[in-house]
């Protein structure tokens, strides 16, 4: 699923929630899917759908963001035919604000729903995640 971590601008981080996306068409909108969120980071993400969608098939997601439901618009990048099926999608023309509240809902494990752990325990694996990838980064760096 993440072979394309070396071609991605911005790390992605494992995540699980429930969101809705539907694809967006010049003649109306498609219809509202359930999926699992299996990956996200402030450029895109990973759906697990059985939905074969085509490349550059553009998409409204909708991803829980400081309590509510937010819409954001996505280009499918990549598909997976294996397990976990679904799509790889770049979120297009996302503010660099909304981008960062995107990381916080992450980082604070908000988008966990493993039922093993506690939200602290959850938050401590996601923090220990980004620290490795600042640790990855600053040494590239220096």
């Amino acid at each position: 699923m993440d072979e394309n971590n070396d071609k991605r601008q911005h790390p992605r981080y494992p995540v699980r929630i429930k969101v809705r996306f539907r694809v967006i068409s010049d003649s109306a909108p498609g219809e509202w899917r359930e999926v699992v969120l299996m990956t996200a980071g402030k450029g895109g993400a990973f759906l697990s759908t059985e939905l074969e969608l085509a490349l550059g098939t553009d998409i409204e997601m909708e991803l829980p963001i400081l309590g509510a439901a937010r819409q954001i618009i996505a280009k499918v990048r990549w598909l997976s035919r294996e397990e976990p099926r679904g799509i790889g999608v770049m979120f297009t023309a996302i503010p660099h604000l909304m981008q960062n509240l995107i990381l916080d809902e992450i980082f604070g494990g908000r988008w966990l729903e493993d039922k093993t752990g506690s939200a602290a325990e959850n938050a401590k694996k996601q923090t220990g995640l980004f620290m490795e990838d600042l640790s990855r980064f600053l040494d590239d760096k220096g």
